[in-house]
């Protein structure tokens, strides 16, 4: 019955008494799994708890926690590099979050590709911030290799040859991952 199941949860798992039935643990599993009263069920194992980056910051990070960034390991196991292209309005490239990070970085727009908005190094350190060095945030791809592309011209704007261009050169510098939190509407008839 459906008490016996409850009452069985909160009993030793290695020897239950399921209705007239005597069970050890090894036989317990399978006969609950074909019961119309059970979705899924697994062995009771011991747990640990996942990795939690130790970042100052982290605490205002309320997407990993949401999007469970970090279940999957108890330690951060060392991750396969993986190019991540952050075409937008360019990188503060002293930031001491992303040291070792940039692979390359470009301005498509003239002048240098730092960042004079902010966005660009926000985004880059969402996804590549360093974990675990005390400083800042944690990124959510701690082992990317980002390449920066500055698409924001000094007027806020987006020059679309400017998008294409970077497009094009990010995926030539072997980018897996290409990143463009870009916002507008634009006239696909209008020439500006």
């Amino acid at each position: 019955s459906e008490r016996e199941l409850r009452d069985f949860l909160f009993k030793d798992p290695v020897k239950v008494k399921l209705g007239n039935i005597n069970l050890t643990y090894e036989g317990l599993i399978p006969k609950i799994r074909k019961s119309v009263l059970s979705k899924d069920v697994e062995s009771l194992q011991r747990r640990t708890p996942a990795f939690m980056p130790g970042d100052p910051l982290m605490s205002r990070q309320w997407y990993l926690s949401q999007v469970r960034a970090f279940a999957a390991w108890e330690v951060l196991p060392p991750l396969a590099r993986v190019r991540v292209a952050v075409i937008d309005s360019g990188l503060d490239l002293g930031h001491p979050d992303l040291a070792g990070r940039v692979a390359a970085s470009r301005s498509f727009v003239g002048g240098t590709p730092r960042d004079t908005r902010g966005h660009g190094t926000l985004v880059a350190g969402v996804i590549a911030a360093a974990s675990e060095n005390g400083i800042g945030i944690a990124g959510m791809a701690p082992s990317a290799e980002l390449l920066v592309a500055k698409v924001v011209d000094r007027e806020g704007m987006i020059p679309v040859e400017a998008e294409a261009r970077a497009i094009r050169w990010a995926v030539a510098k072997g980018a897996r991952v290409l990143n463009m939190s870009l916002g507008g509407l634009r006239d696909p008839t209008s020439s500006v």
